[in-house]
């Protein structure tokens, strides 16, 4: 993949990896100063561990956390006694970041199995951003210190597990106690499922923000702020490091349009399992735009009354079934796949008996001792119904994988967030990883089938297909499955920071200077948004008028991007999402001005031949008087060059500057 090194091109660079308002220009020769308006500011992430670098990409262990938007998104851990100390000691640590005050509250986590419960506890922030704790439906503990939006804490609840009459829970901000000391004969035995982000007994109160090192113990821990990322010893009971091995925000998957885009595959007996086992994984990203109808996710010909197929409708109903031998042995299975997210789904039959799972976590199971036997009159196919010519799928594809053996033979599994190893049982693997734009697929089992492309299926880069993982590193090996759209997420693009603006009078602006006078150009930048219901600016000049310089905003009316030079507005039809990385460049290479979304050449192309000469300062964050609200990281502007004219790979930076000299390949 290509890679973010600063070049003689590069007329500014913002990396965003410095603290504060000191925003530091990264660019080659004539640094620019950079100067922070409003509440512009870098945030960065705790324990940014070095990388390790491989030879096909770079895995970041931390510059993720768990992002909770606040509205729906929680994380669910089965019953398990682990999460009702009784009389014992115990202590619940994290870090944490709010991104606004609560109406209500923001909920941490849940033990109670009704208000009246007194044998559980919640933790929370109340609407004053304070912590507190609740016994029952009761206020045992309630703060002092009211939490700054946008920065880290850490947060400490500990039980003593002392002898009756001195067992008490005290919580920490910080490492500093917080609050009064709430003294009792405690005995917290009630064991409901487990909620992170939400209220267990209302299922209201969604957190919003980001967390990292989330860690329950058996023990009292010493009352510490960590500075390295925990390590699981024998008193961990739940881990959540929140890291999701990735090579960036944006990563490539098989993208479909719902039009006549399929894949093919030869059978060649590879499915003539008779009664025996076998196991299907696949990863989607459904897309908007379809209503309940049955999409084809996999199908081995089961027309003929032959075969296995699967398909769902992720919109209105949201289900997933299996049909084996033409024949549904499931029926419509409920899901909770939400579009425009990812998650991870295994069909699988072990020992007579047919398994569905959703994120690792089971949602069907009977038995079933069907003999299949494989269409040979048609190929397999990923992506429609390829036996009865119908039921296209939309949206993103990737990690297909069909065993004629068990995987995972337990009730649940922690999906994998680095694709699978190949061996004797894997009878087809299309891991859907080619570069940005390929539109020919490889098939990665020992005696690979050919893959046959129809319509117009590709490579298309997306929000990281494994976003929706969670795995606890702790040593009992829980099994957090995520609600709506929470996910672990990139805090950052790049590095360890990133440019924070809050939508309210925030952005960057740089001097004028020649270096802005550019025929041949290219600007690019990753941004997060966080709300897309108003009007943003990306980039432009400071003052009223357009003129000589690039500007960029979304428009919330139209819904869409709008570039303008010289007051003529180009509209651009990208499919933002609130709370997602997107990567953007424009570029102009001798009259033409090309747009890229993730990397992918869009359609509209703009005629402007005369040379960029703004007069004037330039802004980052803003356009006109209107503000962005969200994050951006590498923002680049290059003279002299258009970088790229045709379909690319986003850009990877390993250049961070710990890892000057260092690479380590594997």
């Amino acid at each position: 993949m290509a890679l973010i090194i600063p070049d003689s091109f590069d007329k500014l660079f913002l990396r965003n990896n410095g603290s504060g308002a000191s925003f530091a220009d990264s660019s080659t020769a004539n640094v620019k100063t950079v100067t922070a308006n409003g509440n512009a500011t870098q945030l960065s992430i705790p324990f940014t561990d070095l990388p390790l670098i491989r030879s096909t990409g770079v895995i970041k262990n931390n510059l993720t956390a768990g992002f909770f938007n606040g509205t729906s998104d929680y994380l669910l851990i089965p019953a398990h006694a682990d999460f009702a100390p009784g009389t014992g000691a115990f202590t619940i640590e994290l870090k944490l970041m709010i991104l606004g005050t609560p109406g209500v509250l923001y909920a941490i986590t849940d033990t109670r199995s009704s208000s009246a419960n007194t044998t559980g506890f919640n933790l929370y922030i109340d609407s004053s951003r304070q912590l507190a704790m609740n016994i029952g439906n009761s206020t045992a503990i309630t703060g002092a210190t009211a939490l700054v939006i946008n920065t880290w804490y850490h947060v400490m609840l500990i039980g003593n597990g002392a002898a009756n009459g001195s067992r008490n829970v005290k919580m920490y901000l910080d490492a500093v106690q917080d609050g009064s000391t709430w003294t009792a004969d405690y005995n917290f035995t009630d064991n409901p499922v487990t909620p992170i982000g939400v209220i267990n007994i209302t299922g209201l109160y969604h957190f919003n923000g980001w967390m990292k090192e989330l860690r329950w113990s058996n023990v009292a821990r010493t009352v510490a702020v960590p500075t390295t990322q925990y390590t699981s010893d024998a008193n961990t009971k739940l881990l959540l490091h929140f890291n999701n091995p990735a090579k960036s925000p944006i990563g490539p998957a098989i993208y479909f349009d719902g039009a006549g885009d399929y894949l093919t595959v030869p059978n060649g007996g590879s499915y003539d399992v008779g009664t025996g086992d076998f196991c299907i994984d696949f990863t989607l990203r459904s897309l908007a735009g379809q209503a309940d109808v049955a999409m084809g996710i996999f199908d081995s010909g089961v027309d003929a009354n032959k075969g296995i197929y699967i398909h769902w409708a992720p919109a209105a109903s949201k289900y997933i079934g299996i049909y084996l031998n033409g024949v549904s042995v499931s029926g419509d299975v409920t899901i909770t796949h939400t579009l425009g997210t990812a998650s991870s789904y295994r069909a699988q039959r072990a020992s007579g008996t047919i398994r569905l799972f959703e994120n690792g976590k089971q949602i069907y199971s009977a038995a079933n001792s069907t003999n299949i036997t494989e269409n040979s009159a048609v190929s397999a196919s990923l992506g429609m119904r390829i036996s009865g010519g119908s039921s296209p799928f939309t949206g993103h594809m990737r990690e297909v994988r069909f065993s004629n053996v068990v995987r995972d033979s337990n009730a649940v599994y922690t999906p994998s967030q680095i694709g699978f190893t190949v061996d004797a049982n894997t009878k087809l693997y299309i891991k859907g990883n080619e570069n940005n734009g390929v539109t020919t697929f490889i098939d990665s089992e020992t005696t690979p089938k050919t893959v046959t492309t129809f319509g117009d299926t590709k490579i298309k880069y997306t929000e990281d297909y494994r976003s929706c993982i969670f795995k606890d590193d702790g040593n009992t090996g829980h099994k957090p499955y995520p609600v709506s759209t929470c996910k672990v997420d990139f805090f950052s693009a790049f590095g360890s920071g990133v440019a924070y603006f809050d939508g309210t009078g925030d952005y960057l602006s740089v001097p004028d200077s020649v270096d802005w006078d550019a025929a041949n150009f290219a600007y690019e930048v990753f941004f997060r948004p966080r709300i897309l219901s108003v009007s943003q600016g990306f980039v432009g000049r400071s003052g009223a008028t357009d003129a000589g310089w690039i500007n960029v905003h979304w428009n919330n009316s139209t819904t869409n991007l709008e570039l303008s030079i010289n007051g003529v507005t180009t509209t651009l039809s990208f499919p933002l999402v609130a709370g997602m990385w997107h990567y953007l460049l424009i570029s102009r290479n001798g009259s033409t001005i090309r747009f890229f979304f993730n990397g992918t050449l869009q359609s509209t192309t703009y005629a402007y031949g005369t040379a960029l000469a703004p007069a004037g300062t330039i802004v980052f964050g803003r356009k006109d008087t209107v503000d962005f609200d969200g994050l951006m990281d590498n923002i680049r502007f290059a003279s002299g060059t258009a970088r790229y004219t045709a379909t690319f790979n986003p850009p990877e930076d390993v250049t961070d500057e710990a890892l000057t000299g260092f690479f380590l390949f594997l």
